[in-house]
């Protein structure tokens, strides 16, 4: 998934918008969302975080933009828009793996 993320990371860096939606919408069929999370989210994040941290501000405003688009995409009703395919109720409270 080295590709998705390259790519992911362009396009935050361009501020494209419509690549952006249209990669993570690919990345998720293609692969899933529990491991595109896993594997492109969080490192492109981690990625851009680091480039905030060594050139400032510049940077900031990518990672904001990469984050809105990614927590658009993985909330509420935009999800199926995603491509996950399997738009499911949540589990029932007792089966939550965080309690």
């Amino acid at each position: 998934m080295r590709q998705e993320r390259k790519g992911i990371a362009r396009a935050a860096l361009r501020l494209d918008a419509a690549a952006l939606d249209e990669l993570l919408l690919t990345s998720t069929a293609d692969h899933g969302l529990i491991a595109v999370w896993t594997e492109v989210i969080v490192p492109t994040l981690q990625a851009v975080g680091r480039k905030w941290e060594t050139w400032g501000e510049k940077y900031g405003g990518v990672e904001h933009f990469l984050s809105w688009h990614v927590s658009r995409r993985c909330a509420g009703p935009g999800r199926p828009r995603w491509g996950c395919g399997r738009s499911r109720a949540p589990p029932p409270a007792d089966r939550w793996p965080w309690t």
